[in-house]
């Protein structure tokens, strides 16, 4: 009985891939996505930035299917016109099943150092200024004003017209400590500088020692912001929040 079952397999399997031969049927294989220009519909710009800064920002758009996903983004600048072109992209998968609805999608572009003055943030796409990015002059050789912490992970619980602020990471040395945290609120952006301090002492040990802050924020207007959190190391951890 065992035998007969498979070779009556055997024979059905055979007869199939015959069958498809002979009317000249494939089995389809991966459709390899396309990569089509974008659009972006809002960024978010911290302000706070000099000209030995690695300037950041965020930009956010809406993808009107689940088989849309953001590719890389071209960025040019122009010192002279001070003027920055963003190029963004976003892959398509025509063959995925795809969940019709209004997904939000977002990324984070490194525009490198900026001169001093106040850039147009132009989309090459279709030419929309997406905003304007204001640079300071710098008044120190020092990449960075403060010494920040090394924040690995930022939080944010939302209240009514406030929030709680939660930041996590570890310290290199048992002689670093977290000295303050300064929030600032802007237009649709909180930036947050974790400041610390540094213990001279001959004791100081290397190694990795945690450690973690909470700071209440208040009198937050509603709406969406990006959370832009300075770390050590000219990093920094970007969220987009909403306030209730």
């Amino acid at each position: 009985m065992r035998k007969f079952v498979l070779t009556l397999a055997f024979t059905m399997l055979a007869t199939a891939s015959i069958t498809s031969a002979a009317f000249g049927q494939t089995v389809p294989g991966p459709v390899e996505p396309q990569k089509i220009p974008a659009a972006y519909t809002h960024a978010y710009i911290p302000v706070g930035f000099d000209s030995n800064d690695d300037v950041e920002v965020v930009l956010e758009g809406m993808f009107s299917s689940s088989c849309w996903r953001p590719a890389d983004i071209q960025v040019a600048v122009d010192h002279d016109q001070r003027k920055v072109f963003v190029g963004p992209a976003a892959y398509m998968f025509p063959q995925r099943l795809c969940a019709q609805m209004i997904m939000p999608f977002d990324r984070v572009v490194s525009l490198g150092m900026l001169k001093a003055g106040v850039y147009e943030l132009v989309q090459a796409t279709d030419g929309a200024v997406l905003g304007k990015i204001p640079v300071a002059a710098a008044t120190t050789d020092a990449p960075d004003d403060f010494t920040y912490a090394p924040v690995s992970q930022a939080f944010f619980k939302a209240g009514t017209g406030s929030g709680e602020l939660m930041i996590v990471g570890n310290f290199p040395n048992n002689c670093m400590s977290l000295d303050e945290v300064r929030v600032g609120v802007q237009k649709d952006v909180v930036v947050v500088q974790p400041i610390a301090k540094v213990e001279k002492r001959r004791d100081c040990k290397d190694g990795s020692f945690p450690f973690n802050s909470s700071t209440i924020v208040n009198f937050i207007p509603n709406g969406r912001y990006l959370m832009h959190v300075r770390s050590a190391n000219a990093k920094s951890i970007n969220t987009l929040i909403d306030v209730l």
